[in-house]
């Protein structure tokens, strides 16, 4: 929703450029600072992005129409509608008149007040542990402030306003807490703090009686960044650095590095801190460039510490639609296995031999080259498990062998019944499979047994290591290697790589999206040609995933080591503000997923359709499944879901709820077949289905086995 706002406001005319230094209005002992330095310009450049030209597709949004059988639909202009109804309605907030069209630069920071991050948690931790809640200390030492700068004095009152409503509840609840947030304004500037950080505080720094933070951290670094276009975040985090400084967080810094590797600087700004910035292009692509010191000890040094070559590259696989190549240095990996093992004697490696025939160092390690690289290949099937494929160079076959048949010899010895490892030979290539007994899972009706559905396969080659989800995705990797040579990736080949990176990666997200979503609408004909029922709409008319994909590029990202630090580089399709869209979107799910607390007793139901009037009933009663969910019980709360489908889409061109359910099954010019694409029919057990209007909101339900209207209650079905 975030990306359509930004669109639906893009056309808005320029103020002019925010004037107020905005570092120097946070606290000077800031950790933690983020700003949108010109909020309308980045509103003017979404006009230019792979999302708003897919939007703005007019054979997209022709494509659209016809699946709702109507003209053609932009989803932007139907979002505001929506919009505008549910503001006119009193539902939601005047947010984009009164908060965002006016706005025209933003700030937030974090500030610690006389304490550092370690000795903050350390303290933080003693009180937990003596029982005392760690929240007063906390906002004693700890400031947030976001400063909101609009278009002018007036526009900042209204803000103002909205912003104080929108706080009032959450306020209330937290001035119990000693936590009460403040809000102030002066003059085009809306200030909201928390804890440490003071509106008095603020409002001395905007009339320059106090020092700021003052920014010069920002310039830390920047002189190694080079794209050009339209600032869409500024970020200074000196936090995560802090953390990363402490001992049991740097002990699991290689850990962050495969992460990383699979998401990209977006969780690399979070996770490692230093100084980042984001524009988009005259292309409209997101470039985001970042600097932060390289730490030290411990497995730091494991991965990307020299260099990647032209070879290591060329281990990522031809059809990867994400993959990652990076640096290995065996040199901590050894120190650290000679550190584990020595607690176990004076000389464990030989020990090792002795035992089982094989040493770690000599035999695991040592063989390894210097980089390894992980790949996913578009998927065959959306029922077949993902094709990740890791790889690594070997330069001694033999070595690795021995060892490895060591380690099976140990696990066979010592492991546990639950973990078996087999082995076998496929064209001269030797296939190591760990196979794990997961049981049935506990209670989950699986059609198959989950220990089959991931089966980790190591194919060993002649100078090539190949590891992957089951043994049959093994050998087919093993066919392709002895068929093809290595080559550079087209997105490589095609991407302007500087020398000395020592760490490449991309991903083409949208593709693998497109994938998904081609299979699901080939198995959405056939489960709907094998149950007989007609779809509420015509398959065939979806849109193509070429139409969707279309103006996505594959994101193409590289670090590699400069004086003092480390450099980060990502061209991309997408903004920052997908992953954290895509975290609100995943907690938005999870609570809507969660039980709902009992509501009061229902209203009687006025206009029922075929039904006597309702009793009341409480939320907690109504609509339960039985005990043992039937077919019928499924296939009446799947068309109950459609027809609440169809209520919502009439309520969003009509502005009400129809009087009856009639309504949706009437032609219109729009929709020929209806709101429902078809008649109306009766549940599973020949009834038909009740509708009711209660103070403008439609509740729908069916009477249930019994055949008993129960208001929703008993065993009424309801659509929620």
């Amino acid at each position: 929703m975030i990306h359509l706002l930004h669109i639906a406001l893009m056309a808005v005319g320029p103020p002019a450029a925010p004037s107020q230094d905005h570092p120097a209005l946070h606290p000077p002992g800031c950790v933690l600072y983020a700003e949108i330095p010109d909020v309308p310009a980045v509103y003017r450049a979404y006009a230019t992005t792979a999302l708003a030209r897919v939007l703005g597709d007019e054979e997209l949004q022709a494509a659209l129409g016809e699946v709702l059988g109507r003209d053609p639909v932009d989803p932007v202009e139907l979002l505001l509608e929506q919009y505008r109804l549910s503001v006119g309605e009193g539902q939601a907030p005047p947010i984009l008149e009164d908060l965002l069209r006016p706005l025209r630069a933003a700030s937030l920071s974090l500030s610690l007040e006389g304490v550092g991050l370690g000795e903050l948690i350390q303290a933080a931790e003693r009180l937990q542990a003596e029982g005392t809640d760690p929240q007063a200390y906390l906002l004693e030492h700890v400031g947030l402030q976001l400063n909101l700068e609009f278009e002018g004095n007036a526009a900042a009152e209204q803000a103002e306003e909205l912003l104080g409503d929108l706080l009032a509840e959450a306020a209330a609840g937290a001035a119990a807490a000693g936590a009460e947030p403040g809000l102030v304004r002066e003059g085009s500037h809306c200030c909201l703090v928390l804890g440490s950080s003071t509106t008095q505080g603020f409002l001395r720094r905007l009339q320059s009686e106090e020092p700021g933070w003052g920014g010069d951290a920002l310039a830390a670094g920047s002189e190694h960044f080079r794209a050009q276009g339209t600032p869409v975040l500024e970020l200074f985090n000196s936090a995560s650095e802090m953390l990363l400084d402490i001992p049991e967080v740097a002990r699991g810094a290689v850990l962050l590095d495969l992460v990383e590797g699979l998401l990209g600087p977006n969780v690399t700004m979070l996770v490692r801190g230093g100084r980042w910035r984001v524009v988009i292009d005259d292309d409209g692509r997101f470039v985001t460039e970042g600097f932060h010191r390289r730490h030290v000890g411990g497995l730091n040094g494991v991965l990307a510490s020299q260099p990647v070559g032209q070879n290591a590259l060329r281990l990522i696989h031809p059809d990867a639609i994400v993959a990652w190549a990076v640096h290995l240095d065996k040199q901590p990996l050894l120190e650290l296995v000679r550190e584990e093992l020595g607690k176990l004697g004076e000389d464990p490696f030989e020990e090792l031999e002795r035992a089982y025939g094989f040493r770690p160092d000599r035999d695991l390690l040592a063989p390894l080259g210097p980089a390894v690289a992980y790949s996913l290949p578009a998927p065959k099937s959306l029922l077949a498990a993902p094709p990740l494929t890791f790889s690594a160079a070997l330069t001694d076959r033999e070595a690795f062998v021995r060892g490895m048949d060591g380690l099976v010899e140990l696990l066979r010895r010592e492991g546990r019944d639950e973990l078996r490892v087999t082995t076998a030979e496929y064209r001269g290539a030797r296939l190591y499979t760990l196979e794990l007994d997961l049981g049935d899972w506990g209670e989950l009706p699986l059609p198959i047994s989950p220990s089959s559905l991931v089966k980790p396969t190591l194919a060993v080659m002649d100078d090539l290591l190949i590891l992957t989800t089951l043994p049959t995705h093994a050998k087919r990797e093993v066919r392709r290697a002895l068929r093809q040579e290595p080559e550079l990736h087209p997105i490589l080949a095609a991407a302007d790589l500087p020398q000395g990176c020592c760490e490449v990666g991309f991903s083409d997200w949208m593709r693998f999206l497109g994938k998904v979503y081609s299979g699901a609408k080939a198995m959405a004909q056939m489960f709907a040609g094998m149950g007989g029922e007609e779809l509420p709409f015509d398959i065939e008319a979806l849109p193509s995933s070429e139409l969707i994909t279309r103006h996505f590029a594959p994101t193409v990202r590289w670090r590699r080591n400069v004086e003092g630090g480390v450099l980060h580089h990502q061209e991309s399709s997408w903004g920052p503000e997908v992953p954290l869209m895509l975290g609100i979107g995943v907690w938005t799910a999870a609570l809507a997923a969660a039980p709902a607390a009992p509501a009061a007793p229902a209203a009687e139901p006025r206009g029922v359709f075929e039904s006597a009037t309702a009793p009341d009933v409480s939320a907690d009663a109504r609509g339960l499944a039985p005990p043992e969910v039937t077919v019928e019980w499924s296939s009446t709360l799947a068309t109950l879901m459609e027809m609440r489908v169809a209520l919502a889409l009439y309520r969003q061109e009509k502005g009400a709820y129809p009087g009856d359910l009639e309504a949706l099954s009437a032609a219109t010019e729009d929709h020929p077949r209806g709101y429902l694409g078809g008649p109306l029919v009766p549940d599973a057990w020949g009834n038909p289905f009740l509708y009711a209007l209660e103070e403008g909101e439609a509740r729908l339900w069916s009477r249930g086995p019994d055949g008993k209207d129960q208001g929703g209650g008993g065993d009424d079905i309801v659509a929620r």
